[in-house]
């Protein structure tokens, strides 16, 4: 992968490949514009299920901070606890996939969303909104 690449350029090469492998048509009329072909549509599950265990790890990191006090512990024990209730989701089968137990997806779970302003419970709108929105995504994958 070249790194000079901007991500508008990384987009664009993404949808001449998928254009190449007939995922994509070229709309006839409107530019920048994409149809799914048939094809495509058959192999949307499948690019849909590589991002089911992202969706999963934000999933676990929102209900460790839906139970936590925003000052409760340090950025090291706070991970650890993720994984721990990452873990027992699993377990439970609240989540599905094993992938979903990566501690590199915790930590930038925690990231984004202490960056949008959830660092804990007291939280809770918008925890819930994200909350919401990530198991309505997770809903629309076929299993």
């Amino acid at each position: 992968m070249d790194i000079e690449k901007t991500p508008s350029h990384r987009v664009a090469d993404t949808i001449g490949a998928f254009v190449d492998d007939a995922i994509l048509m070229p709309h006839p009329s409107l530019p920048d514009t994409y149809n799914l072909t048939s094809v495509g549509f058959r192999k949307l599950g499948l690019f849909a299920q590589l991002l089911r265990p992202y969706f999963e790890a934000y999933l676990v990191a929102l209900s460790f901070l839906k139970e936590t006090d925003k000052n409760g512990m340090a950025s090291k024990d706070r991970l650890k606890k993720v994984q721990s209730k990452g873990l027992k989701m699993y377990k439970s089968r609240e989540i599905e996939r094993q992938e979903s137990l990566s501690k590199i997806y915790y930590q930038n779970a925690v990231d984004f969303f202490s960056a949008n302003g959830i660092r804990g419970k007291e939280d809770s709108e918008t925890i819930a909104f994200y909350f919401d929105a990530i198991k309505k995504y997770i809903s629309l994958m076929p299993s």
